[in-house]
């Protein structure tokens, strides 16, 4: 066919399907973490009334639930390597929505505590599949994919008050049960699009031909990354760890106690709402905004502007009160886009140091770390409002925590400096090279 001038060879689609997965990602990610996290302090003062919970026995609830996604992640990781994301992501929304519904249903303390963990624990084997799956189809555009994927917790907030809107409309109880129906009607379906790698189904990351047929666009790495064992005994490994661990300390506290704190200063509760939202929308910055940096710029240096603005943010966030409601605008302005820039940057820079030939159970690692100090935030704030009956305290020890971890994004080292992905092209994060691997994954 060739010689009577035609070109039979299948062309390639307009759009590369790796932004499909973001985009099923991003709504994935914006309905269920607004579901289950961003609007959960509006559950709070409804519970405390029909139950007769305290809030810090209803909010108590994170600890448990960031001790039990630190020790899930990992595992869920492993079962991304294994499995690809849809089998992951499925039985994740499956318990999201299991979760919600049970949640509606509670009597007692143990029932809440045990469906709220459940759709937490869901949550994270959607959110670590999904991320991973675009790490793995993006490599030269791994951060900015990655920050558009995250949008969908950015535009969560959206959530809060539509999530208000239900509950004064029908009842607390009412809502979850949708929220839980629609949850498991609309996303299990929307899972089978996600796909592990490019490469079982004829395509290569960012939609670029074939390293073969590549020419001019700079060497190839003969690696797909780092094995966990190796990544493990590596000083950068837990130095990040460390770096992010600290930097979310505030924003599991603040997701939490956030209407409360607002309320106690003066604040309307439909101002508090307004504020949940535009934190979230407002995070966009960041997550875009940094996302297209990494890819060009020192992750370790755009980590260190991130953490500095989010502990600005925290500082100013403690002057907050009803007789001067434009500081609320401040406090925007400096936490939401370094809290949007922390969530792209965590798993661009683990994808930038160490490949993804272990991602899934890596970020499943990292994941766990962050668990730690998020979950542990609204439990340690709650605790220093009972000692000084005030908010401010636990906050200037989280602001201080954020900027402890400025330092050990120095000692990380190059990425030339990382075992096994030595990158002759030169200091970019990325550069032109693509990552050529022959480990045995799941065609998912």
């Amino acid at each position: 066919m060739k010689s009577l001038g035609l070109d039979i060879r299948p062309r390639p689609p307009r759009v590369f399907y790796g932004w499909w997965i973001v985009a099923i990602t991003v709504a994935m990610l914006a309905f269920l973490a607004g579901s289950i996290f961003w609007s959960f302090s509006f559950f709070v003062s409804p519970m405390e009334t029909d139950l007769g919970w305290s809030s810090n026995t209803i909010s108590g609830v994170f600890l448990i639930q960031g001790l039990i996604s630190a020790l899930l992640a990992p595992v869920a990781g492993a079962l991304f390597d294994r499995f690809g994301p849809r089998r992951v992501a499925t039985i994740g929304i499956v318990m999201c929505g299991g979760g919600l519904i049970l949640w509606s249903r509670s009597e007692s303390i143990w029932q809440f505590y045990l469906a709220f963990n459940f759709a937490g624990a869901g949550f994270t084997a959607v959110f670590s599949s999904t991320i991973a799956a675009v790490a793995n189809w993006f490599i030269r555009r791994r951060g900015l994919a990655i920050g558009v994927a995250s949008l969908g917790i950015a535009f969560a907030g959206g959530m809060a008050p539509i999530v208000l809107y239900l509950i004064e409309t029908f009842t607390w109880r009412t809502t979850l049960l949708l929220l839980g129906v629609v949850t498991m009607a609309v996303f299990v379906p929307l899972a089978m699009v996600l796909r592990h790698r490019p490469e079982p189904y004829g395509s290569y990351p960012d939609g670029d031909p074939s390293p073969e047929e590549v020419e001019g666009t700079g060497p190839i790495l003969e690696t797909d990354g780092v094995s966990v064992s190796v990544a493990l005994r590596t000083r950068s490994f837990w130095l990040m760890g460390y770096a992010f661990l600290m930097g979310f300390w505030a924003i599991g506290a603040i997701q939490v106690h956030q209407s409360p704190y607002l309320e106690s200063v003066g604040i309307s509760r439909g101002v508090a709402a307004a504020t949940i939202a535009l934190l979230s929308f407002t995070s966009v910055i960041g997550r875009v905004v940094f996302g297209w940096l990494v890819d060009r710029h020192d992750p370790r240096l755009l980590t260190a502007v991130a953490l500095t603005l989010h502990a600005i943010g925290v500082f100013v966030f403690t002057i907050v009160d009803g007789s001067r409601e434009w500081t609320l605008a401040i406090f925007l302005i400096f936490f939401s886009p370094g809290l949007g820039a922390l969530m792209v940057l965590q798993p661009a820079m683990q994808g930038h140091y160490f490949g993804r030939r272990a991602f899934g159970v890596l970020a499943g690692i990292n994941y766990a770390l962050t668990s730690i100090s998020w979950s542990a935030g609204p439990y340690v704030l709650g605790i220093s409002f009972g000692v000084f009956d005030a908010y401010q305290p636990g906050l200037l020890l989280f602001g201080g925590l954020i900027l402890a971890g400025i330092p050990a994004l120095f000692l990380l080292g190059t990425r030339s400096q990382a075992p096994g992905l030595q990158d002759p092209a030169g200091p970019g994060p990325q550069s032109h090279a693509h990552e050529v691997g022959t480990s045995r994954t799941s065609s998912d």
